[in-house]
């Protein structure tokens, strides 16, 4: 009776370098998402997720876009001109708020990205070697390969 070979199956060999595979892409997409948050928490105020946000930009741009409120259809009331004062206001507490909001996404972005990516680094490694092992627990000269007959 032969003893049973511990080569490395197809299906072990398989499963072990798809896994090395998927945690190198997400490497690199936690790499990218970091520098990404890295840019995020550097301006806050001026960048949104997906582009300019100019109603936080300048305090002139924010009275252009809410000074006049528009006229009520339903009771034919005329639009109404908010004094600057209260523009003014308006406009550093929804700045705060978006400086704000901005600063804990991107805080929550660079954490998680970096265990995503700490995770990763942890399987690949760990299922790099286990391949390299896997064929190594039974000397050659046990396999019935190299076995005289």
């Amino acid at each position: 009776m032969t003893p049973i070979s511990r080569r490395p199956t197809l299906i072990q060999q398989i499963y072990g370098y798809a896994v090395c595979l998927i945690t190198i892409v997400v490497a690199l997409i936690a790499v990218t998402q970091l520098i990404n948050a890295t840019f995020d928490l550097s301006r806050p105020a001026q960048f949104g997720r997906y582009g300019y946000e100019p109603g936080a930009a300048t305090f002139e741009q924010y009275r252009v876009e809410h000074a006049v409120q528009p006229a009520d259809p339903r009771t034919g009331q005329p639009a109404v001109t908010i004094p600057d004062s209260a523009l003014r206001r308006a406009f550093d507490e929804d700045r705060a708020a978006r400086v704000a909001y901005a600063h804990w996404d991107a805080t929550k972005s660079l954490v998680t990205h970096s265990l995503l990516l700490v995770i990763a680094v942890a399987l690949f490694v760990m299922h790099w070697r286990w391949l390299r092992n896997v064929g190594d627990a039974t000397p050659p000269s046990a396999s019935p390969e190299y076995s005289a007959s």
